[in-house]
């Protein structure tokens, strides 16, 4: 469902309470946008703050820092308009078309603005000076790339919502017996479900069983 299911899954299993997630899916959207925030406020309030320490000398450096965390507070801000969504409407289903619309481009903002932060510091790996000045840019540059990451991931997720939806209240059952390539798939059906199917089965036999005792 996501661009880096390992990235996503580390994150939510340390995060999400699993029996939350019996009752309602919703935290699934939720934890992936707060993960993502997280790390984009990482980077605003520590690594760059950090960086600019160290860039005293070179304008151009705090020139392109200070435009990347002008473009990852923008992007913080994107994504805290989706979860604030989120939050108002605790049930994804109910989510309209048009707030689906403004969550999935709030996103995607949040998306273009790490990208454009990403590409303003690569510009500036030539005049970039050696030693800690350059490890705290590059220090910038790798929590960027990860919370980018985070935020393509919400994006896949808001993208499948009705996917997610559909295997959360139909799950759906896979048992591997050991066959080479060979699986055998099984739908969760309700017991009473299976108790009418198979009366209304018998029934059907039976008027079937009457009709050809009647012709004889």
């Amino acid at each position: 469902m996501t661009r880096y299911p390992e990235l996503c899954y580390d994150s939510m299993s340390s995060i999400i309470n699993r029996t939350v997630l019996k009752s309602t899916p919703g935290p699934i959207f939720t934890t992936s946008l707060q993960v993502a925030i997280y790390e984009l406020e990482n980077i605003t309030t520590i690594s760059i703050p950090r960086a600019l320490s160290f860039a005293t000398k070179n304008s151009s450096v705090r020139s392109r820092l200070l435009e990347c965390l002008a473009r990852v507070q923008d992007s913080s801000s994107s994504l805290n308009k989706s979860l604030g969504r989120l939050r108002v409407d605790a049930d994804v289903g109910l989510l309209t078309y048009e707030e689906m619309h403004n969550m999935n481009v709030w996103t995607w903002d949040a998306r273009s603005n790490a990208s454009k932060c990403f590409l303003a510091l690569k510009e500036i790996d030539d005049v970039v000076e050696e030693g800690e000045e350059k490890r705290r840019v590059e220090e910038v540059k790798f929590g960027v790339e990860k919370a980018k990451k985070y935020v393509i991931n919400s994006i896949w997720l808001l993208q499948s919502r009705n996917t997610i939806l559909f295997d959360f209240y139909n799950p759906f059952y896979e048992y591997d017996y050991g066959y080479s390539g060979v699986h055998l798939f099984y739908y969760n059906v309700p017991y009473m479900d299976v108790v009418c199917l198979y009366s209304v089965m018998y029934l059907f036999l039976a008027l079937l069983y009457f009709l050809i005792w009647r012709t004889k």
